[in-house]
């Protein structure tokens, strides 16, 4: 078996290399023993080295008795080829294995790589659902398993664990995600009980607004902190029965964004409650609005003016009843 290299190195000229291997086939020509050309890292192939090769074992003197077979040992690709092949040359075999081109070759190690690891990761994803696993349990577990050994045979056990912590995080960052989330929709509530209006903000950072809510009577309510050396996201693993919020969720982002949008939403009502007495207003000064009349016979009248554009039409129908039974009543009298 000769090896050759088709792979660019420094300082390595290919008219040597070829009248290198010229000589050592020569030589083994001369045993009359069987040669096999292996050509090796193919991955990293330079093509014009590859034809080299392909011209040196079709040169006349060969009589077409070198073969040549195209490898990769950093890939495994038909490595296990080159020597069976040797082997049946060997043997006299009739039936000689097809030898693959190795892009053909490659093709179809890779897919038997895709194959092997989407068949474990499926496995794992089945057999492991506890973000609290452990390799040295599942290890054992799937041990007797066809998809973990013949991944194990293909990568090694260093693959199949890193595959495994990488499946383990991904579950305990999905249920953190999860308490979040959960977390995130308590937080409105508990903000309308402790921030309930805008005078008690008096237009404070975030920062403040957490030291205002660490602060308020009803903070062990509604909220516990973790030991300092323990970060929130294990301390939220420790305890699974608690159901109020670690005080540290609120340096989140999220939390600042839930913050933001009560903010707001305190504005949106503040504004709503000063259209709804501007209207009232308008009301009052408007002489056409008399007691019995319909919104709908006059609110051609209040088209463009802020405060009716912007309510809704629940609010303004709910403002013009009122008005209307103050201005009936009043009639009465």
């Amino acid at each position: 078996m000769c090896v050759f290299d088709v792979s660019v190195v420094q300082s390595r000229a290919i008219e040597k290399q070829v009248e290198f291997a010229t000589g050592v086939l020569n030589n083994l020509m001369k045993t009359k023993k069987p040669v096999v050309l292996v050509t090796t890292k193919n991955d990293d192939a330079n093509e014009s080295y590859v034809k080299e090769a392909e011209k040196l074992v079709s040169r006349k003197e060969y009589k077409g008795s070198i073969l040549m077979i195209e490898t990769s040992a950093h890939e495994n690709v038909n490595v296990d080829l080159a020597f069976i092949i040797l082997a049946q040359l060997i043997d006299r075999t009739k039936g000689r294995t097809k030898i693959v081109p190795f892009a053909e070759a490659a093709r179809a190690r890779k897919e038997l790589l895709d194959l092997s690891t989407e068949t474990y990761l499926r496995l794992i994803r089945s057999q492991v659902t506890d973000y609290r696993a452990l390799w040295s349990h599942t290890s054992k577990k799937l041990a007797q398993h066809p998809d973990f050994i013949h991944h194990v045979e293909l990568f090694g056990m260093d693959s199949a664990q890193r595959l495994f912590r990488r499946h383990v995080k991904k579950l305990k960052d999905e249920h953190l995600a999860k308490r979040v989330q959960g977390y995130m929709e308590m937080l409105p509530d508990v903000l309308q009980e402790m921030v309930p209006d805008l005078s008690s903000l008096k237009d404070s950072d975030w920062p403040t607004v957490q030291q205002h809510i660490k602060e308020h009577p009803d903070f062990n309510q509604y909220f516990y902190e973790c030991p300092e050396d323990i970060p929130w996201t294990e301390c939220d693993f420790v305890d699974s029965s608690e159901t109020r919020i670690p005080y540290e969720v609120l340096d989140t982002s999220e939390a600042e964004t839930v913050y933001k949008n009560h903010v707001n939403a305190l504005q949106q009502e503040q504004k709503r409650l000063e259209w709804k007495k501007h209207f009232k207003q308008l009301l009052e000064e408007t002489g056409y609005v008399t007691p019995g009349k319909l919104l709908s016979e006059v609110k051609v009248l209040f088209m463009g003016r802020e405060c009716f554009e912007a309510l809704s039409e629940q609010d303004c129908l709910q403002i013009y009843e009122q008005h209307q039974k103050e201005i009936i009543e009043k009639a009465k009298h």
